[in-house]
């Protein structure tokens, strides 16, 4: 195995592969994941007129809906009009893995790796991952909130963040897409969000914000449990479920970037002044 690559992408999550995809075409490409296998925990919903524009991913659209349902706490429901498309995670994912894996630029993903460092030399930048070096001349962070260089950097002002902890569920009925519904459970807010798929499941999951990350992880699934097997929800949900689906996301502001040219390298990057051709994501 080469260790010397153009680009190495941290995480592949779909914006990782998205990326990998597309610079794998006439660079190499090194996508490393900390866990055994390409996460599949979120589900992605975009407006339809996106997908024709890269009619090659057409065939991972799972489902298509001309309107959304946002729901008060006190049921006045607003309906929003337009055209949507439910991605299949599997589908998507191994779409964009197939493509990384089949360039001809000899691209990779490589999983069960856990970056946690790297080293700025003359001429290429050292990533470490679990027990391997790497070399390579851009590093992109698609970590997320996970991300070691986000907190480390202090890129962000983290002002809170959003929790989801959800389920495939089989349906019992039929459901209409559910953008939103505000739902108080208990003293704090929850959001709930349905989409349901052609083959009689449905993506549910409920999103809680919080300033801090404590134990709300267990109290979501308790929550979700509630709502799916003993609110009037239940008589659209089957209530054993298997994949589950989770996630954190980071609500904050930008620090202050700009666009800086590498003489070394002779390419545009983000720059925080603290670290040339290194962009988080």
């Amino acid at each position: 195995m080469k260790m010397t690559y153009d680009i190495i992408i941290l995480g592949s999550g779909i914006a990782g592969l998205l990326l990998g995809s597309e610079l794998s075409s006439k660079c190499k490409v090194l996508i490393l994941e900390k866990e055994k296998q390409i996460p599949i925990q979120k589900y992605w919903l975009t407006d339809l007129k996106n997908a024709p524009v890269n009619s090659e991913l057409l065939s991972c659209v799972d489902s298509e809906y001309s309107f959304m349902d946002f729901i008060s706490y006190n049921f006045i429901n607003y309906r929003l009009k337009g055209n949507y498309a439910l991605w299949n995670t599997n589908k998507l994912t191994d779409f964009l893995k197939n493509i990384v894996l089949s360039s001809t630029t000899s691209s990779t993903v490589i999983t069960n790796l856990k970056f946690f460092t790297y080293q700025n030399l003359d001429n290429v930048i050292q990533v470490y991952a679990s027990d391997l070096k790497f070399n390579c001349k851009i590093l992109i962070d698609c970590m997320g909130s996970s991300s070691p260089l986000i907190y480390a950097k202090n890129v962000v002002n983290i002002c809170g963040f959003y929790l989801m902890y959800g389920a495939v569920l089989n349906t019992k009925a039929k459901i209409e897409p559910i953008g939103l519904h505000n739902i108080n459970v208990n003293k704090n807010p929850l959001y709930l969000e349905v989409f349901p798929t052609k083959n009689n499941n449905a993506y549910v999951t409920i999103i809680l914000p919080q300033k801090k990350i404590k134990n709300a992880i267990t109290t979501l699934k308790e929550d979700f449990d509630f709502i799916i097997k003993k609110s009037f929800y239940s008589k659209y949900f089957y209530e054993d479920y298997a994949d589950v689906l989770y996630g954190i996301i980071p609500a904050g502001n930008r620090k202050y970037f700009f666009l800086r040219r590498s003489r070394t390298y002779k390419s545009c990057c983000i720059s925080n002044g603290f670290n040339k051709n290194v962009v988080n994501l």
